[in-house]
């Protein structure tokens, strides 16, 4: 019988040895334990067993033998940070094991640390320290392809064998390439059934899937793909790639080992290499570049010239830092934080300090100060006033939970608590008056300032300036889409299968247009003649853009020729010119539509874009923040980041 107290005896662990390839399954199994536990002692008798046992034999020892080699590497004092969460990487819980991977990464940013970890993938090139090398580079080399894959979700259950190579298309749906042998293993691979169909991340399926076929994975952003190789050529690719790398100063400051120059400190002789690098067809150096870039000093922006098409995009980005604020949220720093940064992305400030979570957060006009709920260190939550300019730390303003909506003129704030007490804070004072009670819905200021309405369902309850709170009885209304007009005198809303006016000074309620099946929130031109509305008509597939002519009483209809299908998405918005609507829907994916003259074209994969400025539209794209020119002959990506951002509100100036 194999025992671990043979370990200091050489005739003992000889016959350990032996029992490498012994009939028994489980005498194999105790006796490549024993071996293990026996550490450095058992290295010349497996190193025996690799030279001239048999082939079950020779790869046992082999295996123990590269364990050993991975635990020397741990061990070393370079790789202190990869000491610390060794246990939880090659543990067996694979979100523990993703989360310690990334945090070693975080934490042991330098040269060493690709040097180690190409140590381990030769070392262990398809176990559990080689997989987390390769993860671990490509966390470094593609963070934004891995973290997008990881957040994919998936499933898997099957009552027969499933093939590899149909389970790899299903869940990267053709995102990825491999290599001509890697692809042939993939085609002869088949999963065992599997009767969980628990959620788990993609890149989990992506790893069980390249265990089983004997093959490894690795991300690339550039272009953005999935890699799946031999173990041989993915360690080849690496330390090729490394080479070049390390000596590559640009490389090391994307990669995070070197300090990235401040843009705010250029000087004008330095700008002509920038902007070279900037041109470059290197993505990462161009990258680099953008980065260092996008905070250069107002004065340099001038100098901002060159025939590159990227030089003459990046100077139309720099163009509109004078334009106003975004405030968003991001959990760039671990926690959902409200964040803020000039409209051409520089600028980026925190404004949430120690808060853990910032949740409705509104800019002031102006674009100096948010209002917003977060919650404390100690848990509680509350509502804050949060300092864009980075200044002061957020200050409370009231216990508990609730929502805020600034005032245009920027003096006052409207303030809904979760129990439906409304207040009115002055924001120069402090003082707080409340102004009713059992507000529900959301809140939504007059454009000039001297109205609050919302929403109960059957009624529009109404604050005035001049005092007191009117309620108007209407048809049923959905209780956050409604719209009010440019002058302030009347809400757009819709009920029962159409479009109503609410005109507020007589009380009366006049219809827009026909009733249909369903109707989506209106939206008002500039001038108050025209509201645009989406809607579907009985048994119909496809939603039809309806404008009002608000004076003549009469519509025009849209349908849409690129066949969208109905969503809740299918709003319409005017640009602030008035020439142009948008309207969005997500029936095959997302998309965001530009009727103009009754013709339709499509301008961004996404249903969130809005117009900020007159030709510019803000979008999200993969969590990023993008500006997009509504023509379609820019696109603008304002973080590049692996964070998530989201909440995205911008405070013109």
């Amino acid at each position: 019988m194999a025992l671990a107290a043979f370990a200091g005896d050489g005739d003992g662990l000889k016959d350990l040895a032996r029992q490498l390839d012994d009939d028994d399954p489980q005498v194999r199994d105790t006796a490549s334990a024993a071996l293990e536990a026996a550490g450095e002692s058992a290295a010349a008798v497996l190193r025996d067993v690799v030279a001239s046992g048999s082939p079950e034999a020779r790869g046992r020892a082999g295996a123990i033998l590269r364990r050993f080699h991975v635990k020397e590497i741990v061990k070393r004092p370079e790789n202190a940070e990869l000491q610390s969460r060794w246990a939880a990487i090659s543990g067996e819980d694979v979100a523990a094991r993703r989360t310690a991977i990334k945090a070693w990464a975080a934490a042991a940013r330098g040269t060493t640390l690709v040097d180690s970890a190409l140590e381990l993938l030769e070392a262990d090139p398809t176990g559990t320290a080689g997989d987390a090398a390769g993860e671990l580079l490509s966390w470094l080399l593609a963070p934004r392809k891995t973290a997008r894959v990881e957040s994919l979700g998936c499933s898997m259950a099957s009552s027969e064998p499933f093939p590899a190579r149909q389970q790899l298309d299903m869940f990267l749906k053709g995102d990825y390439e491999a290599t001509d042998e890697a692809a042939s293993r993939l085609a002869a691979c088949a999963l065992p059934p599997r009767a969980s169909d628990k959620s788990h991340s993609t890149l989990d399926e992506l790893r069980f899937i390249c265990a089983s076929a004997g093959v490894v994975w690795r991300m690339s952003d550039d272009p953005p793909k999935v890699r799946i190789e031999l173990p041989e050529e993915s360690l080849n690719w690496w330390r090729e790639w490394w080479a070049g790398a390390k000596g590559d100063r640009f490389a090391l400051m994307d990669l995070g080992f070197e300090k990235t120059p401040d843009g705010s400190k250029l000087e004008a002789g330095e700008l002509p290499g920038w902007l070279a690098s900037l041109a470059s067809a290197d993505g990462r150096r161009a990258r680099v570049a953008r980065r260092v870039l996008r905070d250069l000093p107002a004065a340099l922006i001038p100098g901002v010239k060159g025939e590159a098409p990227a030089i003459a995009a990046f100077r139309e980005r720099l163009l509109l830092r004078d334009k106003g604020r975004l405030v968003f949220g991001s959990d760039r720093d671990g926690t959902r934080a409200l964040w803020s940064m000039n409209l051409d992305g520089s600028d980026v400030r925190k404004a949430s300090g120690e808060l853990r979570d910032v949740w409705s957060a509104m800019p002031v006009p102006g674009g100096k100060v948010a209002i917003g709920c977060g919650t404390a260190p100690d848990g509680s939550t509350g509502l804050y006033r949060f300092d864009l300019t980075g200044a002061a730390a957020p200050k409370k303003l009231s216990d508990g939970g609730g929502s805020a909506r600034p005032a245009p003129d920027g003096k006052r704030v409207a303030v809904r608590h979760d129990d439906g007490r409304l207040f009115l804070l002055d924001l120069e004072t402090g003082a707080s008056e409340k102004i009713a009670d059992g507000a529900t819905g959301s809140l939504a200021w007059s454009p000039d300032g001297r109205r609050i309405a919302w929403s109960t369902g059957g009624a529009f309850c109404v604050w005035m300036a001049e005092g007191g709170v009117r309620t108007l009885k209407v048809e049923t209304v959905f209780l956050n889409l409604f719209a009010w007009s440019p002058d302030g005198g009347a809400i757009a809303f819709p009920g029962k299968g159409r479009i109503h006016v609410l005109d507020l000074a007589t009380g009366e309620v006049t219809p827009a247009g026909e009733a249909h099946t369903s109707v989506y929130k209106p939206a008002w031109s500039p001038d108050g003649s025209r509201i645009a509305f989406a809607w579907i008509g009985k048994g119909e597939k496809v939603n039809t853009i309806e404008i009002y002519d608000v004076g003549k009483g009469t519509s025009t209809t849209l349908p849409d020729p690129g066949g969208f299908a109905v969503s809740m998405q299918g709003n319409c918005r005017f640009r602030p010119d008035g020439r142009l609507l948008a309207f969005s829907s997500n029936s095959r994916g997302d998309h965001c539509l530009v009727i103009e003259d009754g013709r339709t074209r499509e301008i961004t994969a996404t249903w969130f874009a809005d117009w900020i400025l007159d030709g510019w539209m803000l979008d999200f794209a993969e969590n990023d923040l993008l500006l997009r020119k509504d023509d379609g002959t820019l696109t603008i990506n304002l973080t590049e980041s692996v964070a998530d951002e989201y909440n995205v509100v911008f405070a013109p100036r």
